[in-house]
């Protein structure tokens, strides 16, 4: 029988443990160093993350009754992952908000009311109406608005609600401070566009108030992108 194969096994197992004995006979402050010797696997945090979603989102959504804003499920989350001592590293707001955006889009949650904070606005033209580019904003200021292509008879005080009867198009600028040269120069009222920003990012806000005015959105809005 080959011996060869073992001893060199043996050497590459033990050779560690060697040279941690030898460095202690030299130096005692060298006993410091055995609780660096091994390591044990961590757990990716995205791993952990998607393990505890559901349970925190029962937690922060009364099992799903309420809509919830994402960072109450954040809050919610933490403390779960905090609980296990092999996380690969402490769990961000930013971080998770990212994980949680991707169980959505895997159709992991298609249950859940997730809302999410203002970012942008969107502003009408003629009425100047306001609305800030949260989830709960934009669902509000739709309600139960739908376009209609025939427009009826239109009296004096005729009411009006989103695009039905009152502008055209939107224009998007992603980043924010342009709203005040675009009126300036009257845009929104000469070319019958309501003005949207979302801070530089695609908020999901944005996207359902586009969908929610009616139509594929190549076809209801007009987008332009920006520099810092």
């Amino acid at each position: 029988m080959d011996s060869a194969p073992i001893l060199a096994g043996l050497e590459a197992v033990t050779k560690k443990w060697t040279r941690q004995r030898k460095a202690e006979e030299r130096h005692a402050r060298a006993l410091s160093n055995r609780r660096s010797m091994w390591t044990f696997r961590r757990r990716p945090l995205k791993e952990l993350v998607v393990e505890v979603l559901p349970t925190a989102w029962n937690e922060a959504s009364d099992n799903g009754r309420l809509p919830t804003h994402w960072r109450q499920v954040f809050y919610r989350a933490r403390p779960l992952v905090a609980a296990y001592p092999d996380a690969e590293r402490p769990l961000t707001d930013a971080y998770f908000k990212t994980i949680l955006e991707e169980y959505i889009a895997a159709g992991e949650a298609d249950n859940w009311d997730v809302l999410r904070g203002a970012r942008g606005v969107f502003k009408e033209p003629h009425t100047h109406e306001t609305v800030a580019m949260s989830t709960m904003a934009v669902r509000n200021y739709l309600g139960g608005h739908h376009l209609e292509l025939e427009i009826p008879s239109v009296k004096s005080t005729f009411p009006t609600h989103g695009a039905k009867n009152r502008f055209a198009a939107v224009l998007i600028c992603e980043k924010e401070g342009f709203d005040e040269l675009l009126q300036a120069e009257h845009i929104p009222e000469r070319y019958d566009v309501a003005l949207m920003s979302t801070k530089g990012i695609s908020a999901h806000a944005a996207r359902d108030l586009a969908r929610g005015l009616g139509g594929p959105a190549s076809s209801s809005t007009t987008s332009t992108r920006t520099g810092s």
